[in-house]
């Protein structure tokens, strides 16, 4: 497969294109080992991955891509189906212009969507910053078709003309879902959020109460996206109403909409436009009546044709829902609609003609319009539905702003604190020799073809990420290079894994093998330090060119360390960080942002694995670094200086600490003015912390206010990071002995929605802990059994019914219960967390026997003293039986037997 100029995506698209002829390979070069400590390390295989077949009852949005690899297929018999990778989705995105973020998928984010291939989910950051997450189903995966469809996503979007425009969604970066051992490392394409989600969960919700011009603006909305696309040569595909995002705006409307999905696209520039070698997926029922499966092809004229008849049937679903009442559609929808075999000119002349508030001439329009875009000759559709729809709506087409890589970088030399001896120069010359004649919009060539994956344009960004991208990466150049030594596919790789090894990016650092893989890419050693050269002087601030934040705003990196404790022990990840960090010191200099960012992460892992000796040597030798080579105002130093600080938290040194920090809230002020950031506010949190062990309680409360109002600013009320400063602020009223402040902070969190998870419900759950201990002091029965009631519910939604902590609050509910006399319901409560125990965790526990103890002693208050003697000398038994006869838990249990005894039994001495 060729990946220079058009016929990239000649081989890319057709699948009957022309393969690679194949050659003996080379000699192997010996296996490089990944960046891990005592690993084993299994060659990878260059052989893609076995398609696992699918039953034919699966969604067609699946199956319509696969058809070619199915026995049902008349085209099974052919060539394969073209197959992506992951560096061929690497070098799409490079070329594009797409970054790579400091993060990792989540998988506690909110799912919005689902389709065949994939989830899509949203993240919050903030009340002004949420994002979508487009990431591959691991139940259905076919890596081959998954980073076919992900880059032709990437390719499409990131289309000089096309990014930024304000009818198509703006595609933010790429992060990624990190695998276990046994799963593959998988890129996650990240989109600005919808605030409505798709057209059709909308017309469900807010979009019911449109007016019938409010719908044709949005029909005229997804008619702008298809007019551009379709000047640029791209074909949608895929145009129904789940592929429609419905955003808020500000014109009259109130609403906007804009495209998605550009995984089954083509780009079709620089073909005959007669020429029919495009194949169309079944999306039934908004494909086009010729639209019949994987196998029929057609020209790009053609596949346009098809585009406008999805987009009229989609425009009449929105303007007369009725019609569609009872046809579920969507993208598993079986079977052949009805209205797709049938003249429907009668049917909208009818619905036009009975619709009120259109005059004559915009029903005529409206008629003609369907007429032009739903014919079922494809010859007799409009290509200009521009035209078609000037009479009753206007459609948009302004151009999207078209910036060079050199314009979007050059604002930040300007403005952005960046390394003293950071020289732009080598950038310009290696990215920005073309970028006079972009700027004058004289150079459009290029924008059909792939440039060659290089690690040196991505390697800051690979490198704020996690270590398995790193390894990743290598391994999947590793088997590229494998075989075929001709093919100029592999040969890139095998230079790139020549920079790979003189660098120790995802492998260990090793001259010789940089050699090996350099000769066998027919590259010259010049052209190898050329590239380390251009990465050493790489020191300029990075820059995610497609995210755009709110002034005061930044992108929230993962923590990688709470991260890596599901998958790796704290001693390997030290010993990976150790490595990592020691080759870029001694390859990259100890000035390098790289190499102090990766010193920083072995601090945080240090620290972490409770080695905060070592992590505290770290931070303060990288303060001197940072303070050197950036200066003590810019943002990378203030933020190891807070680490620091933390460190001398721990230490106790708690007046050392404060100094620290209050002349980081200083400096910060100076530079950035008086605003309430993440790094303010976590700077404040950890004063906070020490005017608490100091007691020094109005400070206390003072930055506590002020940190909990800076996150509902920015948060929003249900952020966790908002209810945890709020809990932080109620303990400090409640410790300086101001209960009625913490209560009245409190207490509306009572009567909260019950939509509340995750982190938010954690803080929920601590705020309500600590109104029970008020209520229990005040011997408030009441607010104490609800609180602890609603807390039970909170609990018992995170961790299930049987979780110790939730079996915990309903003992507190039912000890409320028998200090308002209503025993009978204490003692339900009682014998239910008692039977639960006995199941779940045996009779022997302790924690169990605790508990019928604690139902003793509300039979003996409900003056049941036959029952309660007989259950607590089963308690006695148990005591002797675990801890022995003369334990002190067992003589306590003793004397409470003796005490129910002598109830149970006044006249007896």
């Amino acid at each position: 497969m060729a990946w220079y100029g058009n016929s990239y995506y000649t081989a890319y698209y057709n699948p009957y294109a022309e393969q690679p002829s194949t050659s003996t390979a080379p000699a192997p070069i010996a296996e490089h080992q990944p960046l891990r400590p005592h690993s084993t390390h299994t060659p990878p295989s260059s052989t893609p991955p076995t398609a696992t077949m699918r039953s034919e009852d699966e969604t067609l949005f699946y199956i319509r891509n696969r058809q070619a690899y199915t026995s049902a297929s008349p085209a099974a018999t052919s060539e394969p189906a073209p197959r992506g990778n992951l560096i061929s989705f690497l070098a799409a995105a490079q070329t594009r212009d797409v970054d790579f973020l400091p993060t990792l998928w989540d998988p506690e984010q909110d799912q919005v969507l689902m389709g065949g291939t994939a989830h899509v989910r949203q993240s919050f950051q903030n009340l002004r910053l949420s994002y979508m997450f487009k990431r591959i189903r691991r139940d259905r995966l076919d890596e081959g078709f998954a980073f076919q469809a992900l880059t032709s996503e990437v390719f499409i979007l990131g289309h000089p003309k096309i990014r930024g425009h304000s009818r198509v969604v703006r595609l933010v970066g790429i992060c990624w879902d990190v695998g276990t051992a046994n799963q593959p490392t998988l890129p996650v394409l990240v989109f600005e959020k919808a605030q409505h989600g798709d057209l059709r969960q909308f017309m469900k919700t807010a979009g019911r109460e449109l007016t019938f011009g409010a719908r044709l603006q949005l029909c005229a909305h997804v008619a702008a996206a298809i007019v551009l696309m379709h000047s640029h040569g791209i074909i949608h595909g895929d145009i129904k109403p789940e592929n429609v995002l419905i955003f808020d705006d500000t014109g009259l409307n109130n609403y906007s909409a804009k495209i998605i999905d550009f995984g089954y696209s083509v780009f079709s520039d620089g073909r005959d436009p007669d020429e029919r070698w495009i194949h169309l997926p079944t999306s039934k029922p908004w494909n086009a009546p010729e639209v019949t499966g994987w196998e029929v092809l057609f020209s790009s004229n053609e596949a346009k044709r098809a585009d406008t008849y999805s987009f009229g049937l989609l425009c009449l679903w929105l303007l007369f829902p009725e019609i569609f009442e009872g046809i579920s559609g969507g993208s598993e929808a079986g079977g052949v609609s009805p209205w797709q075999d049938a003249d429907l000119r009668q049917t909208v002349t009818d619905l036009t003609e009975g619709s009120t508030g259109l005059d004559g001439l915009t029903k005529t329009s409206i008629q003609t319009f369907f007429a032009s875009t739903l014919a079922h000759d494809p010859n007799e559709r409009s290509l200009d539905l521009e035209a078609i729809m000037r009479p009753f709506a206007t459609v948009e087409v302004s151009a999207a702003p078209s910036y060079s890589r050199f314009e979007m970088w050059l604002p930040y030399m300007q403005w952005v604190p960046h390394h003293k001896a950071f020289d732009p120069t080598p950038l310009r010359e290696k990215y920005y020799k073309i970028w006079e004649k972009r700027a004058q919009g004289q150079d459009d060539s290029g924008l059909g073809s792939v440039e060659p994956f290089q690690l040196s344009k991505s390697f800051r960004q690979f490198m704020e990420g996690d270590y398995r991208i790193w390894e990743h990466i290598f391994k999947t150049l590793q088997a590229q290079a494998s075989d075929l030594p001709t093919d100029p596919e592999k040969v890139a790789a095998a230079f790139e894994l020549a920079v790979c090894c003189q660098l120790g990016f995802g492998t260990e650092r090793n001259a010789t093998e940089a050699a090996l893989w350099r000769q066998r890419s027919n590259r010259s050693e010049e052209e190898l330090m050329r590239e380390m050269s251009f990465i050493k002087a790489d020191k300029g601030p990075l820059v995610y060119k497609n995210f755009e934040p709110p002034a005061d705003m930044q992108l929230i990196a993962t923590d990688f360390g709470s991260e890596y404790l599901r998958t790796a022990t704290l001693a390997d990840l030290e010993k990976i960080y150790a490595i990592a960090s020691s080759n870029a010191d001694s390859t990259l200099g100890e000035d390098h942002p790289v190499s102090i960012s990766l010193n920083e992460r072995l601090g945080y892992t240090c620290r972490q694995a409770g080695n905060e000796e070592k992590a505290q040597a770290i931070f303060e030798g990288l303060v001197g670094r940072c303070q050197g080579f950036l200066g003590p105002g810019h943002a990378l130093t203030m933020r190891i200086v807070s680490a620091v600080a933390f460190g001398l938290i721990l230490q106790g040194e708690l007046e050392s600490a404060k100094e620290l920090e209050d002349d980081l809230l200083r400096r910060r002020g100076q530079r950035y003015g008086e605003k309430n950031g993440p790094l303010e506010l976590a700077t404040m949190k950890r004063l906070v912390s020490i005017y608490k062990q100091q007691r020094q309680w109005d400070e206390a409360e003072r930055l506590g206010l002020k940190i909990h109002q800076g996150y509902e600013i920015t948060m929003g009320a249900d952020h966790p990071h908002t209810l945890d400063a709020l809990d932080d602020l109620i303990q400090t009223y409640h410790s300086r002995g101001q209960p009625a402040k913490s209560e009245e902070l409190g207490r509306p969190l009572l009567y909260k929605p019950e939509t509340v998870a995750g982190p938010a419900a954690f803080s929920i759950s601590n705020i309500i802990q600590t109104l029970i201990t008020i209520f229990r002091s005040q011997e408030r029965w009441q607010d104490m059994a609800d609180a602890a009631k609603r807390l039970a519910h909170i609990q018992t939604k995170e961790c299930g019914r049987e979780c110790r902590s939730t079996l915990d609050i309903m003992e507190l509910q039912a000890f409320a219960y028998s200090k308002q006399l209503r025993l009978d319901e204490a003692v339900g409560i009682h014998t239910e967390i008692i039977e639960t125990r006995k199941r779940v965790y045996g009779l022997a526990d302790e924690d169990t026997i605790d508990s019928m103890e604690h139902l003793v002693q509300t039979l003996e208050h409900n003056g049941n003293y036959q029952d309660a003697t007989k259950l607590m000398e089963e308690v006695v038994g148990l005591r002797e039986q675990l801890h022995g006869k003369d334990d002190v838990r067992t003589l306590s249990s003793k004397v409470m037997l003796i005490q129910v005894r002598a109830k149970a039994s006044p006249n007896v001495h």
